[in-house]
């Protein structure tokens, strides 16, 4: 579910729509910061968008192992029969 503009993006100036449920920061139907106020703190902003990226980074780098190692299985248990 996407709600609006992106809370840390658009207090840099740089409006963009919410990924919702796509965000590291998306956690029981809303933004993990929705009451933090980011106006005049571009630091702060700046720094959870930069740990944002890095924690998708994360999940998308285990998701493709884990796609690769059910690949894998399926492959190895195919072979035997």
């Amino acid at each position: 579910m996407q709600t609006g503009f992106c809370r840390m993006k658009d207090s840099l100036g740089e409006p963009e729509p919410c990924p919702g449920d796509r965000c590291a920061f998306w956690e029981g139907g809303s933004c993990a910061f929705q009451s933090l106020d980011l106006r005049g703190r571009p630091q702060l902003a700046g720094l959870l968008l930069e740990l944002r990226g890095e924690l998708e980074s994360v999940k998308e780098a285990d998701d493709a192992r884990a796609a690769r190692r059910r690949f894998f299985r399926r492959l190895n248990a195919g072979s035997s029969d």
